[in-house]
């Protein structure tokens, strides 16, 4: 070292460290002679050391590096964790060293097994641990520093600021010398992002999905612009708050920290007077959603709603007016909209809990809306909201009765069965503020007279059910099924084994509703995708959320983990689980899978994705 490349001159070239490649040999996991003593000598020297270790070897490889060889840094090191008592008592407690990580190479050079769930860093980030996140040769692997960090945050799961903080580490860990290295923190400190798990709903996903979109549960009434609602009120003379902007109309209404479903729902109070018995009103809020989805990408949507909560209960009678007006409205609306933007939708008419008067309105041949009348409308379906009730976790025998299609009143066959036999689809909030046992209790309404539901809203907790046609929320589509996780058995028999109903998931809502803890990696999506259950990704009420199919599919991508191929899985299950009739599902289903994107195991989040031929 002194003789022929003193260690002053490799300073003066820019050279701050030795490295030593290869695995150490025997049982003990030692380093040959020779490189143990350059190690010191570079120590006495002040030359910096790092060393691979722990990537082929084990632990006692790592440790050796530490003891003998003065290693300030460990390159790969990933199996220490087999060692937990010295992981913890090196790299937590002591923090002797900074661990120099290359995710996508760990895995394919075989250091690493390939579930990046369980990737080493996943741990050390959750730790606290000192890391870095590094490409190791991208002549062999192709990877750029844009990939490897779209592969630590979507598939391994780290956060978008723990990501930031192994560039801070990497800064501090850096050889660089003053000031040099101070400069470099100092960019990074700046560059810190918000340390929660809320997304931002700014980012574009241009680069990330090019395939049509197909949303299915979305509540037409808590889907208007904010714009519309702020010109509605001063048309009618009706404030909502102090709100006369859109910034402050936002504040007032969108929820974006986690509370619960009824915190949320107050929302539509403060806004829905605006729209209600106003039928051009409720036209242009049908016409305008038809614009926005077009804008978004979506060919296909279903609105749900229900037409009594547009109406004011508290006219004169001889000035009330009826839910079938409503549909009118709706109908004419997004009729016009199909016309002007190409968007094909379909509606789905809801029933509250809480409120029996009307459940039976929605289906009676001889009263306001018969079933045919639906159809022609473009009405596809019944769904119920609100939660069940009592220990049990049942829905009031009101709406179970109309899932049923059997009352318990003794009217004749021709004016029962009106769902099913009608071919009117059900689907049933389910497993979104109740458990896996109220998904489960859609799921049993059915028998071999009265199917239930199709589908299951937010099995999560909810899911579309067949009465249900295919579970609970079963029925035809499941909406946030993400409780039904809570019961392994129900969850494989109905959703995995029998696949007896589509899910119907909104992950952002599931985590502002309180559905969902604010565990992006651990959301019941994740599990679903990778189970290959039957779900679909929507946004509920964006007027409460302000998120867009854009945002929601930045969220599950980059925070939950989903691949670009299981978004693009959900569409088609969207698609597939639809309520739309022949030939327009076959139609969509069709555009949906003309457009399958590759399944990558190496994949880029912030670019576009490779040609299959381009290497």
């Amino acid at each position: 070292m002194e003789n022929k490349f003193p260690v002053e001159t490799c300073k003066d070239l820019g050279v701050v460290g030795i490295d030593v490649a290869g695995s150490a040999s025997g049982a003990d996991e030692k380093y040959e002679e020779s490189v143990v003593q350059v190690f010191q000598a570079a120590h006495k020297k002040g030359l910096h050391r790092t060393a691979h270790a722990g990537e082929a070897g084990g632990a006692k490889e790592v440790l050796n590096a530490l003891n003998e060889m003065y290693a300030e840094r460990i390159g790969h090191g990933y199996r220490i964790l087999r060692d937990e008592e010295a992981y913890r008592v090196n790299f937590l407690e002591g923090r002797r060293a900074h661990l120099e990580a290359c995710p996508y190479s760990s895995v394919m050079t075989g250091a690493v097994v390939p579930e990046w769930n369980n990737h080493p860093i996943k741990r050390w980030a959750e730790d606290g641990a000192d890391f870095s996140i590094s490409r190791d040769d991208p002549t062999c692997f192709d990877n750029t520093p844009k990939s490897e960090m779209g592969l630590a945050h979507t598939k391994i799961g780290l956060t978008i600021h723990q990501l930031w903080q192994a560039q801070l580490n990497a800064a501090k860990a850096s050889f660089a010398e003053e000031p040099l290295k101070s400069e470099i923190i100092a960019k990074v400190k700046a560059g810190e992002p918000p340390n929660h798990f809320v997304v931002d709903k700014s980012v574009g996903m241009t680069k990330l999905y090019s395939f049509p979109i197909v949303e299915l549960h979305l509540h037409l009434y808590g889907a208007i612009r904010f714009e519309t609602l702020l010109d509605l009120s001063r048309k009618r003379g009706l404030p909502m708050g102090n709100a006369t902007t859109v910034a402050e109309l936002k504040d007032l209404l969108v929820t974006d920290t986690p509370k619960n479903l009824a915190a949320v729902l107050r929302a539509f109070e403060i806004f829905l007077p605006v729209v209600k018995d106003d039928f051009e009103a409720i036209e242009r809020v049908a016409y305008e959603l038809c614009e926005d989805q077009a804008k978004e990408g979506v060919i296909y949507f279903e609105g749900r709603y229900s037409p009594h909560r547009l109406l004011n209960d508290d006219s004169p009678k001889q000035l009330q007016h009826t839910a079938r007006e409503v549909v009118e409205a709706v109908t004419r609306g997004l009729r016009r909209g199909k016309a002007d933007f190409g968007v094909d939708s379909r509606q789905i008419l809801v029933m509250i809990c809480g409120l029996p008067q009307y459940n039976w309105e929605l289906l009676e041949l001889d009263l306001r809306i018969p079933v045919e009348t639906c159809q022609e409308l473009g009405v596809v379906g019944i769904d119920v909201a609100g939660s069940a009730k009592g220990a049990d976790e049942k829905y009031e025998d009101s709406v179970v009765e109309v899932f049923q299609d059997k009352r318990v009143t003794g009217i004749q066959d021709a004016h029962s069965q009106a769902a099913y036999k009608k071919g009117l689809h059900r689907t049933a909030h389910a497993g979104e503020a109740g458990g896996a046992r109220e998904v489960v209790n859609m799921r049993k309404s059915k028998s071999k007279s009265f199917p239930g539901t199709e589908r299951n809203a937010r099995g999560t907790h909810r899911s579309r059910l067949p009465y249900t046609e295919c579970g609970i929320c079963l029925g035809q589509k499941s909406e946030k099924f993400h409780n039904i996780c809570r019961d392994e058995a129900a969850y494989r028999n109905h959703f995995l084994e029998e696949r007896r109903a589509h899910l119907e998931a909104c992950p952002y809502s599931s985590v502002m509703t309180g559905a969902v803890p604010p565990e992006w990696t651990e959301h019941p999506v994740r599990r679903w995708a990778e189970d290959g259950a039957d779900f679909s990704i929507s946004r509920d009420d964006p007027t409460c959320f302000d998120n867009s199919i854009e945002s929601e599919m930045e969220l599950a991508h980059t925070n939950i983990g989903l691949t670009i191929h299981q978004l693009w899985q959900a569409q088609l299950n969207a698609a597939k689980a639809s309520f739309a009739e022949e030939p327009l599902k076959s139609e969509v289903i069709a555009k949906v899978k003309a457009t399958e994107p590759a399944k990558y195991l190496s994949f880029c989040l912030f670019e576009p994705e490779k040609d299959e031929g381009s290497g």
